[in-house]
């Protein structure tokens, strides 16, 4: 992860990430390193003055070490992305904003715990979760894990370009299409996955207060979701609503089969959808 994505941080930026209210760091690592110390004329021997003068300049590079190392590990809990945001305040008021959301699912994976047992799919989850970050980082961010499912997200002019959301997600399929004989070797079974893109507005912001995080509220979020769903009932395994595919760029290179308006559970209009294949 490059560490110039981050801005300079310091204790108040720290305490307001993790979500703690009183951070207490140790006195050697910040307030000794910040705070002058007053002079003692005639108190200290030469050999203190020595040891003082020896020791104080050292304090600095561990502070900023100690920083760093820090950002980085909040950065990998909240997401690079995220502990920008959060630290700059950018969604420290509500706004509106258009995005997209990509719902990815992992085929099967209630029938493979029964087999296998909750903590090899533990592992069968998380290797497919950590096989995907990299596809995810060069295209978008990802949103929320939820069970066996991942949430990307985009900006709006983010997702435009390139129609990231769509090989965002061909992306992950062939990371994982490299590495299947060793999923098979190790659970009996390749993962598979199913997935739907939705765009639309969104209410964006900060909630919480021992611990905070961006969220997103919206009609757009639940018809990703119900799209998701309808993959199984459409025998399809990429669908693509008309609202997000007509905001994408590039488009042409993929394999697009039109559907027609689907009804979706919980939605009392229908929704004009896409079967998205592999590019041509």
């Amino acid at each position: 992860m490059d560490m110039d994505e981050f801005p300079q941080i310091g204790v108040e930026s720290i305490t307001r990430v993790v979500g703690v209210r009183h951070l207490t760091v140790p006195r050697t690592i910040f307030e000794e390193s910040q705070m002058p110390r007053a002079p003692t004329p005639g108190c200290a021997s030469p050999r203190t003055r020595r040891r003082q003068a020896e020791s104080t300049p050292r304090t600095a590079p561990f502070v900023a070490a100690f920083v760093v190392l820090l950002g980085f590990e909040i950065g990998q809990i909240v997401g690079p992305r995220n502990l920008r945001n959060i630290v700059l305040g950018r969604y420290h008021r509500p706004r509106s904003e258009e995005r997209f959301f990509l719902f990815v699912d992992i085929e099967g994976s209630t029938s493979l715990a029964e087999r296998i047992g909750p903590i090899a799919v533990h592992r069968f989850l998380d290797g497919v979760f950590r096989l995907a970050s990299d596809p995810i980082g060069d295209h978008g961010e990802i949103y929320q894990y939820v069970g066996d499912e991942m949430v990307v997200t985009w900006t709006a002019a983010e997702a435009r370009g390139d129609a990231r959301p769509i090989a965002c997600f061909f992306a992950i399929v062939a990371a994982l299409e490299d590495v299947a004989p060793a999923f098979e070797r190790e659970f009996g079974v390749a993962p598979r996955l199913r997935a739907a893109l939705h765009a639309g507005p969104v209410i964006s912001g900060e909630i919480g207060d021992s611990k905070r995080d961006i969220v997103f509220h919206g009609d757009v979020m639940n018809t990703a979701a119900r799209l998701e769903q309808a993959t199984r009932d459409l025998d399809r395994r990429f669908l693509v609503s008309t609202d997000a595919l007509r905001r994408l760029a590039a488009t042409e290179r993929y394999a697009l089969e039109p559907l027609g308006p689907q009804a979706l559970r919980g939605r009392a209009a229908p929704v004009d959808v896409y079967a998205v294949g592999a590019p041509r």
